[in-house]
């Protein structure tokens, strides 16, 4: 994709950010509706996409470079995970759980698959989805560890190991279980449900903005969290 490719898509992710923001504010979307629309991504476009991406003819190549990712994305977990236990002196307890939630957990998720899938399609999302598996891993483990109390370290390594089980099954079949003729005549929906997910996903950001006070953006809070998501 060249540069003027790349700024277009840009720009039209950007507009429909900002059709979010104004659909928010002017409260044509209300609450209720923010909330459809975020279990509309989270359990209808976002999987569909995702599922749409891996179908698709594997090769070598293509399987050394998922492992790669795999392995990349587990190093930088790592790493942010041994951050997060140095970083935030002279913070208060509560905002540092929240700091340290944010440098394990980064903003992977829709945003990052919406960008993938725009820049590099359907192989981008499905390295998007590999990627983000040891992430959801230390989510579920690590991270849960910063706001409830687990037992023991072994509770918590088990409810990680649960989580990347269940994603290795969803990503292998590639079809949540459907029967294979099933899968192919449900093929063409699932990419029809796909291509909203862009679109659908920028929108509740863009509603998601309109609920945050605009003073409130550019809190030293704010910027710290924000920095270390993107980063991560």
């Amino acid at each position: 994709m060249d540069f003027t490719s790349l700024f277009n898509m840009q720009g039209m992710m950007f507009c429909i950010l900002a059709l979010g923001w104004y659909l928010r504010k002017s409260r044509m979307i209300d609450r209720n509706g923010k909330a459809l629309l975020s279990s509309l991504v989270m359990n209808v476009t976002l999987p569909a996409s995702i599922v749409k991406s891996f179908q698709m003819e594997f090769s070598m190549n293509i399987l050394k470079l998922t492992l790669e990712v795999i392995v990349i994305s587990f190093l930088i977990q790592i790493f942010s995970n041994l951050l997060s236990r140095v970083l935030y002196p002279g913070w208060s307890e509560e905002s540092k759980k929240v700091l340290q939630y944010a440098t394990i957990v980064p903003n992977a998720g829709i945003l990052g698959n919406a960008i993938a899938e725009g820049i590099f399609g359907d192989l981008g999302i499905m390295y998007a989805a590999v990627y983000t598996i040891p992430t959801r891993i230390f989510m579920w483990s690590v991270g849960l560890t910063y706001f409830t109390e687990a037992p023991t370290k072994k509770r918590a390594f088990t409810e990680g190991r649960d989580t990347s089980v269940h994603h290795r099954n969803l990503y292998r079949h590639g079809t949540f279980g459907i029967p294979v003729p099933a899968s192919r005549i449900c093929k063409p929906d699932s990419r029809t449900i796909a291509g909203a997910n862009t679109f659908c996903a920028m929108l509740l950001i863009g509603c998601t903005l309109a609920e945050i006070p605009f003073k409130e953006v550019f809190t030293k809070k704010k910027f710290i969290t924000t920095r270390l998501s993107g980063c991560s």
